[in-house]
């Protein structure tokens, strides 16, 4: 019945803060270690479906495995671009590898203290900044997500994460204020450790900063970690799949951060 489906986007934008650069460093180091080392781990299909707290498995299957996500039918619900056209300008989301499918399992919380065991499907291609992901729970459920690093830029510090932020959220109404999320510009100066996220019925992308007494960005500069979905769904569970979405990727943002700081740390440049 597709008139009880419904669409909805969500966005959540994490900093990963460049420290200063230690002794025998240049903050040209800094920026090349921090910046690699996200996009290793963004890049990662394994290690970013594994950062979801609901997640206990993830493992490769065949194309031709009969519960394969049909690649050419989800990602012409979503107008996604399988086989990128030669001719079209390169793009922080231009597809760098072909979709590989994967069995994910979680265990998602129903109510007092009980979960129930999922199994779904995803196709996932790497990009030049991240991951795509087109994903088929089952039950008329789909999703199209990506996954990527923005280095900030201009006045604001977030540059083209707020671009792409804000692109998602401008194909529909979004009140930031009634939802209660702030933009993420207006705390960009005391949200050095900030973690932004939105939601919309059909679109949108807020933040949070925290350390509102900081004084922004010091040292060697500031990455993004954006991340936007878009859902298609029924009516009936689309409440649900927002909060446990919500839940799920407000942790895996801060799994992905505290990885990132920890090995930062160990190869020599410690952040806060």
């Amino acid at each position: 019945m597709s008139f009880l489906q419904t669409t909805f986007k969500t966005g959540y934008i994490t900093d990963l803060i460049l420290p200063p650069p230690p002794e025998g460093k240049t903050p040209t180091d800094v920026f090349r270690a921090g910046h690699s080392l996200a996009l290793e781990m963004a890049r990662s299909p394994e290690t970013m479906s594994k950062l979801n707290p609901f997640v206990y498995s993830v493992r490769v299957i065949s194309a031709d495995d009969p519960q394969a996500v049909d690649v050419d039918a989800v990602a012409a619900r979503f107008g996604v671009e399988v086989s990128p056209t030669p001719s079209a300008p390169p793009s922080s989301s231009q597809s760098v590898g072909d979709f590989v499918q994967y069995e994910i399992k979680d265990k998602l919380p129903v109510a007092f203290g009980f979960s129930a065991d999922m199994t779904y499907h995803s196709a996932i291609r790497t990009t030049q900044q991240g991951i795509e992901a087109l994903t088929d729970p089952g039950s008329g459920v789909l999703l199209h997500g990506k996954w990527g690093i923005e280095v900030a830029q201009g006045p604001d510090e977030r540059g083209s994460a707020n671009a792409d932020a804000d692109a998602h959220a401008r194909t529909g109404s979004f009140d930031a204020t009634a939802a209660g999320i702030a933009d993420p510009r207006a705390g960009s100066a005391g949200g050095a450790t900030g973690t932004g996220s939105g939601s919309g019925a059909d679109g949108g992308v807020g933040g949070t900063g925290s350390g509102g007494t900081g004084s922004g960005i010091t040292g060697s500069g500031r990455l993004h970690l954006l991340e936007t979905n878009t859902t298609s769904c029924s009516v009936l569970v689309a409440w649900y799949i927002k909060a446990s979405m919500d839940k799920a990727h407000r942790t895996a943002h801060r799994r992905f951060k505290d990885r990132w700081v920890q090995r930062m740390k160990e190869m020599g440049y410690p952040c806060s």
